[in-house]
């Protein structure tokens, strides 16, 4: 029965964890919400489809998603999105950083960043991707490369004709 005491521990833990979550936070994956009118908290999404027209106070964080932010929109804190299609529209605010990885579309000039703004383009964000496939391929290439320069091949003359 030594096992009783950290498994409570443990079912404890797990029974805290949904009261860390506020209670305006937005959570979905695979699914479409709109964030209008009342004020979110922490928007987290994974591929999901979210149009913004309200106030966010916390951070906004997506990947493999659709998300359109509305005209004069803040967004209270970070933002941050992978390989997400992502549309603003004029006058939004960044309370702080924004970090747009494997991004497509683009920010308009009117948008305020009060922190640091890193946006890397999608075709980049691909290239990242391939790295760690290609520096194992290029090795494996090399080494087929050396092996094969070192066989000789004998020539065996078709029947008929003379050895050499």
């Amino acid at each position: 029965m030594p096992l009783r005491r950290p498994t409570l521990i443990l079912a404890l833990l797990l029974a805290a964890a949904p009261a860390t979550m506020h209670a305006r936070d937005r959570v979905g994956a695979f699914t479409t919400f709109t964030v209008s009118g009342e004020e979110a908290n922490d928007v987290v999404c994974a591929f999901c489809t979210i149009k913004i027209d309200g106030p966010i106070h916390g951070d906004l964080v997506t990947a493999f998603s659709d998300v359109t932010v509305a005209d004069n929109t803040e967004l209270g804190k970070d933002t941050v999105t992978a390989f997400t299609d992502l549309h603003f529209g004029e006058n939004v605010t960044v309370g702080k950083d924004l970090v747009a990885f494997g991004s497509f579309g683009e920010l308009p000039a009117s948008t305020v960043v009060h922190g640091d703004r890193v946006v890397i383009p999608a075709w980049l964000a691909f290239l990242f991707a391939l790295i760690p496939f290609a520096i194992p391929a290029g090795i494996i290439y090399l080494i087929i490369r050396l092996v094969r320069g070192r066989q000789t091949y004998a020539y065996v003359p078709p029947p008929g004709y003379p050895r050499i």
